[in-house]
């Protein structure tokens, strides 16, 4: 129960914050991800993610050398956007996720509405569990490759040049 606990408190911490998250860059974001973590705590914790959601819907996340869906390689097209980093924000991202979770996946198609009328919890949930799994991955991508780094305009320690 405890863990259930954790996880509304931050999904409604974002969410209560959500003018100093428009504020705040992504790319500060994912650079105290590669700093704070490492690959397998980054895989790890999207594991996790994906575990929240119904069955049907962690087959079409799953990572994989032939994905079910599109999500995964969508959500990758910002390695090489170096725009889209310079400008960004937390929320931005959030709702750029968001929507590609939506436009990828039926079951977000089929269960949200684009954009939503509605902020429910549920759906508050779900957008911050898509936005967790998003920024897990790419700091996984960005720890393992200075090239990402790069583009997003971070380094990953002291003499990351």
């Amino acid at each position: 129960m405890v863990d259930k606990e954790k996880e509304l408190e931050a999904v409604l911490g974002l969410f209560n914050n959500w003018d100093h998250w428009k504020t705040v860059k992504y790319k500060e974001v994912i650079q105290k991800h590669v700093k704070h973590t490492s690959e397998l705590k980054a895989m790890q914790a999207i594991a996790f993610e994906i575990s929240q959601f119904p069955k049907k819907v962690q087959t079409e996340l799953e990572i994989s050398s032939n994905p079910k869906s599109m999500f995964w390689l969508d959500v990758s097209s910002v390695f090489n956007n170096s725009e889209w980093w310079k400008k960004t924000t937390t929320t931005e991202a959030l709702i750029a996720f968001w929507r590609i979770a939506h436009s990828t996946i039926d079951y977000f198609n089929d269960k949200f509405e684009e954009p939503p009328k509605e902020l429910s919890i549920d759906w508050k949930k779900t957008a911050f569990g898509i936005y967790q799994m998003s920024t897990c991955w790419i700091a996984y991508n960005a720890l393992r490759e200075k090239k990402i780094r790069k583009v997003i305009g971070i380094k990953k320690g002291l003499f990351d040049f």
